[in-house]
């Protein structure tokens, strides 16, 4: 049977998830597992958040569905494997490299597919829409934005990270933002997760809707997870994070930095990325045939799309360094300054684009 012929099968069987959920009172030795192998497609591109990756990568790597006589490979049910624009290494936080399994163009049909925070691209988005047709898709953190720009949310519920959630609110008027919880179900195949460790508890309770909340739990105790998040949406109280003073200090300022997607005919490549929780920059080498004022204001124009950016002085072109600034005030209230320049590089194509953001009051 072709791999096609084999998920449509299994998706027969598990989905809508909310129809197929097994009891918690479930014994695993007792309770039939779904048959067939669940392929997760994880899309990582360019500034991948990694524990939005590798919290739920870790979720179904170690979900097993106990079977007498069966081999410990035919117990764990997952089939995992990344996805992105070219199998070249992608940048992730922190200076993290990983090499695709595939490409956008040749990835196996999957079955469940994660999209954490990332810069993402059209393929990107392409691919979303059309194994979404088929698939079962989660986001992780900001990786909700990426799910409202392909069209899966409309009309929907959805939550996204709390740093994000009015951005959120006033980019994407038709879906119905909810503030505070871990994770949201939009509809009966697309989910979406909070920030960060949220995706974990997502990932969770995907595993449960297969296999029970046996073969859930015994995951977050060999994971050594605590909480309840990924039964309860509503367990963890996130809107207290995104509204005590004494935790709001601890963001980063890197959350702050716009989220750009600049189109197939520009590459990008994480340089340096280094701050704290009031100031950020980050280097970024652009590679592109587009003159540097057509590329420049495509990056102005991603900045105020975003809905957070407000352009503050004339763009200028100085010793051949293009710049202009912006400012925005985030959740709090506080005035943020950033500045962006795009300076010449050793090749004609390339830029480097240098982005620096700073608490002003």
């Amino acid at each position: 049977m072709s791999h096609r012929s084999t998920s449509a099968l299994l998706l027969l069987l598990i989905l809508p998830f909310a129809a197929r959920r097994a009891s918690a009172t479930d014994d695993p030795s007792t309770h039939a597992p779904l048959r067939g192998v669940v392929h997760v497609a994880f899309a990582v591109t360019a500034g991948a958040n990694v524990i939005d990756l590798a919290g739920p990568w870790e979720v179904f790597q170690d979900a097993t569905v106990p079977e007498p006589g069966a081999r410990m490979d035919e117990q764990s049910p997952f089939r995992l494997y990344t996805v992105s624009d070219k199998r070249e290494p992608v940048a992730m936080t922190g200076g993290l490299r990983v090499m695709p399994d595939y490409t956008f163009d040749d990835a196996p049909i999957p079955d469940i597919v994660v999209i954490g925070a990332q810069r993402g691209s059209d393929a990107m988005l392409t691919w979303l829409r059309r194994v979404s047709e088929h698939a079962t898709v989660m986001s992780v953190c900001t990786g909700a934005f990426k799910l409202a720009k392909a069209g899966l949310l409309d009309g929907k519920a959805a939550t996204t990270h709390h740093d994000f959630y009015d951005s959120f609110a006033s980019s994407f008027p038709r879906v119905r933002l909810e503030r505070g919880r871990r994770w949201v179900e939009a509809s009966p195949t697309v989910f979406t997760a909070g920030g960060l460790t949220s995706g974990i508890d997502l990932a969770l309770h995907l595993v449960a809707t297969l296999y029970g909340d046996a073969a859930a739990g015994r995951t977050a105790a060999y994971m050594e997870h605590g909480g309840n998040g990924w039964k309860d949406p509503a367990a963890t109280t996130v809107a207290a994070v995104a509204t005590g003073p004494d935790n709001a200090s601890m963001i980063r300022a890197d959350h702050y930095l716009p989220n750009l997607e600049l189109g197939d005919d520009v590459q990008v490549r994480n340089l340096q990325s280094d701050g704290g929780v009031d100031h950020w920059k980050a280097e970024i080498l652009i590679t592109s045939s587009l003159a540097t004022d057509q590329l420049f204001r495509r990056l102005g124009r991603q900045l105020e799309d975003g809905g957070r950016w407000k352009l503050e002085t004339a763009i200028s072109t100085v010793d051949r360094v293009t710049r202009g600034s912006w400012t925005f005030r985030d959740e709090r209230g506080r005035l943020w300054r950033g500045e962006m320049r795009l300076e010449p590089s050793t090749a004609t194509t390339d830029r480097k684009l240098v982005l620096e953001i700073r608490l002003a009051g």
